[in-house]
């Protein structure tokens, strides 16, 4: 029987993740596919085409009392929420599978994967945040508004203390270049 990966991205806004995920998606060494996320907001430029699966609402995806998603949450207006069939399939698939989450999504996603005795399939990727200065300059670099960039620097703030007082076995990645930091995930990968 098929077993796969499932790598999980996680860090602050502006360590990279995007543009980390989009390279392991064309490299043609790796056999990589994107998990989807689904949401109740439209597509944005910024999203990696495949990202998110745009749904009305959550309640027309509903199915009596049958729970369809590991986590579901509300942000800046919207529902997002991942989706147990997308895991199951990507889990039954023969090869690996990325998905950008945030700490507290990939410890549901791990529990999910423990309740079936496949926690060894998810290789949790967590990249360590440069200064603030930094994220801030990276963020206003490719247009972020102000009240975003300050939204986002104090929400993600204790991510990384978060990151490593949990379960999930994350695999810390040094903040660098962005060379730097992608050999290191492939190295993981």
């Amino acid at each position: 029987m098929p077993v796969g990966r499932i790598v999980t991205i996680t860090g602050a806004t502006g360590t990279g993740k995007s543009e980390i995920v989009r390279v392991l998606l064309t490299d043609p060494l790796q056999r990589i596919g994107l998990i989807p996320c689904c949401t109740t907001r439209p597509p944005i430029k910024s999203d990696i085409r495949g990202e998110y699966r745009e749904v009305l609402s959550f309640e027309s995806m509903s199915f009596g009392n049958r729970k369809l998603y590991i986590w579901d949450t509300y942000h800046s207006g919207a529902q997002y929420a991942l989706s147990i069939c997308d895991v199951d399939r990507a889990l039954k698939s023969d090869h690996q599978w990325v998905i950008i989450l945030s700490p507290e999504h990939v410890e549901k996603l791990f529990s999910y994967c423990a309740l079936l005795n496949l926690r060894k399939q998810i290789l949790p990727i967590f990249l360590e945040a440069p200064t603030q200065k930094t994220l801030r300059r990276r963020m206003d670099k490719r247009g972020d508004p102000p009240d975003f960039i300050q939204s986002r620097l104090e929400s993600e703030r204790e991510w990384t203390s978060v990151a490593k007082a949990s379960a999930v076995p994350f695999h810390f990645v040094p903040s660098g270049t962005f060379e730097k930091v992608l050999v290191n995930v492939f190295e993981l990968v």
